[in-house]
C-alpha cells in the first residue's frame, strides 16, 4: 500500500524541480526522494512516426483559418440579420417592437447554433485525420509488419 504524504513548502534554493525532496507522510515521518534524471532525447528516432508528427504540424494553420474562416462567416451571418431589422425601428424612440425582437433573436440564435455545429463538426474531423495520420505512422513504424 502506498504512503499517503502532504508536500512541505519549497525551501529557498530548492522547489518543485529540485532534485531531492523530503515529504511529511500523514504517521508523521519523512520521506526524501530524489530524482535521477535521465538524459533528454531530442526528437522522434523513428521515421515514420517523426513523418506523422510533422505532417500533423504542418495542417495546424490550415485547420486553424478553417475554423477563423467559420466564426468570421458566422459573423457577418450575425451583422446580416441585425442589418435586416434596422429599417423596422421606432424612427422617434430607436426601439423594435416586441414581436422584431423576438424575430431577431431567434435569427440570431439561429446563426451561432450553425456557426458552432459548422466549427464543431470541422474540429472533430481535423482531430480524426490527424489520429488516424499518427496511427497510419506508428503502424509503418512496427517492426513486424501487419496486413
Amino acid at each position: 500500500m502506498a504512503k499517503k504524504f502532504e508536500v512541505k513548502k519549497p525551501a529557498k534554493g530548492k522547489g518543485i524541480i529540485a532534485d531531492v525532496h523530503q515529504v511529511k507522510t500523514i504517521t508523521g515521518g519523512n520521506l526524501t526522494l530524489s530524482s535521477k534524471p535521465k538524459s533528454v532525447r531530442k526528437g522522434e528516432r523513428d521515421p515514420e512516426i517523426a513523418d506523422a508528427k510533422r505532417r500533423i504540424l504542418n495542417r495546424l494553420p490550415t485547420q486553424d483559418g478553417q475554423v477563423r474562416t467559420l466564426m468570421l462567416d458566422g459573423i457577418r451571418r450575425a451583422e446580416l440579420a441585425i442589418s435586416k431589422y434596422d429599417n423596422r425601428r421606432n424612427r422617434k424612440t430607436g426601439e423594435l417592437r416586441v414581436p422584431d425582437k423576438s424575430a431577431l433573436a431567434r435569427d440570431l440564435d439561429q446563426v451561432v447554433r450553425q456557426t458552432l455545429r459548422e466549427a464543431r463538426d470541422q474540429i472533430i474531423d481535423n482531430i480524426e485525420r490527424s489520429v488516424k495520420t499518427y496511427l497510419i505512422g506508428v503502424r509503418r513504424s512496427l517492426p513486424i509488419k501487419t496486413c
